[in-house]
């Protein structure tokens, strides 16, 4: 390394490994935790996920928004993705967008 210009290891993370950290520094500065754990063990995660079946049942569509293409996202931010445009189309247009509703994966499996 020393060759390249570098006189310590370097560390150079991929993509969606800096994104996580990122996001997980937003999260502990709005809502902070006590976790020293890269997780993101907020509250509102647990009551999403406990009530993620009756937030389903309850929504009521109320138009069509256009479909973006997926920006080259992994399957396991595809959902999150979506959700995101569909907040902005909201935003935006005042109504509530058609939602294709997903099972959420395991929480292991997930950032």
């Amino acid at each position: 390394m020393t060759s390249r210009g570098f006189n310590s290891p370097q560390y150079i993370g991929c993509q969606h490994h800096i994104l996580d950290r990122i996001l997980k520094h937003i999260l502990d500065y709005f809502i902070p935790t006590n976790s020293t754990q890269p997780s993101l063990n907020c509250e509102f995660v647990n009551e999403v996920v406990k009530y993620y079946n009756t937030l389903q049942q309850s929504y009521k569509a109320e138009t069509e928004m256009d479909i973006f293409t997926n920006p080259g996202l992994g399957d396991d931010f595809k959902f999150i993705f979506e959700l995101c445009v569909a907040l902005r189309f909201f935003k935006e247009n005042g109504k509530y967008p058609v939602i294709k509703w997903r099972e959420l994966p395991s929480l292991h499996n997930t950032r």
